[in-house]
């Protein structure tokens, strides 16, 4: 869906489903292509999911959503 990055500090909106459509979001992929370890935070229609996660440097974190 989406390949941004997100910016630091600032809650940012990386998808917006079109109107009079349904998205059903199955997989989450969390990237730092930092030198640094960092931390994300990632929420749904304003519902927290994860909240100040830790995520090493140069790496991923896989998120399955699937039920």
């Amino acid at each position: 869906m989406a390949r941004t990055a997100a910016t630091t500090n600032t809650a940012t909106v990386l998808y917006t489903v079109p109107a009079s459509t349904t998205s059903v979001v199955t997989n989450i992929v969390v990237a730092n292509t930092a030198a640094s370890a960092a931390t994300f935070t990632m929420a749904i229609n304003s519902i927290a999911l994860f909240t100040t996660v830790s995520i090493a440097a140069n790496s991923t974190v896989a998120i399955d959503l699937k039920q």
